[in-house]
């Protein structure tokens, strides 16, 4: 595929939908406001290859991310805030790295392919190209993207278009929705009546937890967070699912109940609120393709712990509290938290930052997971970590596995008795084999 087919192509499917042409700028959305306070934050992708090319590689890697928009974006800053300009994909700043297998050392997160990107006058991408020595055209190459970009739903569906063009598929990637179109919309959004009302609706759902958190600065990124990992499959999946049915709820609501009670157990006295990740592509905005919609679209919907004190006493009510003050919130996930975080700050003086417990997260994604040991019902794992203050529960759900892992800073509880603890936290989720026949039996 030639640059100029590629840039005819990137140019078409712009102009079918709102004609925008390379050269545009606009605001960045409140959706990707969030990503750009954390200059570490970044989404990755990988792929392996059999037909590596050290010779044209990096031109084929520019006309590949020439078809997506969302990747082709320099930010500038202005008087009035920052914008994101489309540029061509030459244009593109992209820093490439290149090792052997063979020599390379693990890559830790205190790399250099790790360090917090210059969002202004560096490269938002990198890629990493890690070649085999005994065969010059096997390569596995691992890409970073800062997080104002992509999250990570649209990771996904690019990575995939990845893996196919880098083993020949060159195919172009053509929407009939650009990110700019959800930019517009939900500028115009925010301030209409309708997204007023929302607003007011997240006013009102937090001053009672606000008003009850301390007022300081906390850091955005922070060093020393260590990962706990398991990896459910075959019984112990299925015991998570049968619990979850129990309770009428799906595994998420489970999952997030009983993360909620381990923040309860753990949390620092100012901190009333926790957040909870959701992908947004269910919203129905009228002209756009929300499903084929690259680019941030997902927001942090911030949730009161208190929602735990009803019923408390009793799991299964609590369970249900839980699920449906959640499913309430998501009736106005279309205020993205940057805005909220404001609208709270003016109302009532306090950072809704310092008031985070942790993060939850919960993603589907449609096929297995390669790395399952089917032998074993729960494998353990852990790494090291950079992120926000707080204890994080990542989830993801794949056909054949769950991936759970619990991040925390471990010097923040160093002092106490207990810290927090992924295995005794499954210990509430996965019911005994007994437990499991008298769920299953008919009372």
């Amino acid at each position: 595929t030639s640059m100029k087919e590629v840039q005819d192509t990137q140019q078409e499917m712009v102009a079918r939908q709102a004609e925008w042409n390379l050269g545009d700028a606009l605001a960045l959305s409140g959706s990707q406001q969030r990503f750009f306070r954390i200059p570490r934050s970044l989404v990755s992708l990988n792929a392996t290859t059999a037909q590596h090319n050290s010779q044209t590689f990096e031109t084929q890697f520019r006309q590949f991310i020439g078809w997506f928009p969302t990747l082709c974006l320099r930010f500038e800053p202005t008087d009035t805030g920052v914008k994101q300009r489309w540029v061509p994909h030459q244009e593109v700043p992209v820093e490439f790295m290149y090792r052997d297998s063979a020599k390379m050392k693990q890559l830790t997160s205190t790399s250099e392919f790790y360090k917090p990107f210059d969002l202004f006058d560096g490269p938002l991408i990198r890629v990493l190209v890690i070649t085999d020595a005994s065969d010059e055209q096997r390569a596995t190459v691992v890409v970073h993207v800062q997080h104002s970009l992509l999250d990570a739903y649209s990771a996904g569906v690019i990575e995939k278009r990845l893996r196919a063009y880098l083993n020949g598929d060159t195919t172009p990637f053509a929407t009939t929705t650009t990110y700019f179109d959800f930019v517009k919309w939900q500028e115009a959004f925010i301030s209409s009546e309708l997204g007023m009302q929302k607003r007011a609706f997240w006013k009102e759902f937090l001053k009672e937890d606000v008003h009850n958190s301390a007022e300081k600065q906390i850091p955005l990124e922070v060093d020393g967070f260590v990962e706990q990992r398991a990896l459910l499959t075959s019984n112990a999946l299925q015991g998570l699912q049968t619990n979850a049915e129990s309770h009428q709820v799906p595994i998420s609501a489970m999952l997030f109940a009983n993360y909620l009670k381990l923040l309860e157990r753990f949390k620092m006295k100012e901190q009333s609120v926790c957040g909870v990740m959701v992908d947004g592509r269910e919203q129905q905005i009228p002209g756009l393709d929300t499903d084929g919609l690259l680019g941030v679209i997902d927001n942090l919907l911030p949730l009161p712990m208190r929602i735990l004190e009803s019923g408390a006493d009793d799991n299964e009510a609590s369970i249900q509290s839980v699920y449906s003050t959640y499913l309430e919130a998501r009736m106005h996930q279309q205020i993205p938290y940057t805005v909220i975080r404001s609208d709270v700050k003016k109302e009532f003086g306090l950072d809704l930052d310092a008031c985070m417990a942790g993060q939850f997260n919960f993603q589907v994604r449609p096929y297995a997971n390669t790395d399952s040991n089917t032998e074993e019902e729960v494998t353990f794992g852990a790494v090291e970590h950079h992120l926000m203050p707080g204890i994080h529960l990542n989830c993801i759900a794949y056909s054949n596995a769950l991936d759970i892992r619990l991040l925390y800073k471990e010097s923040v509880y160093k002092e106490m008795e207990y810290k927090p603890d992924l295995k005794d936290f499954l210990k509430h989720l996965i019911p005994s084999n007994e437990t499991l026949k008298k769920q299953a039996t008919p009372a």
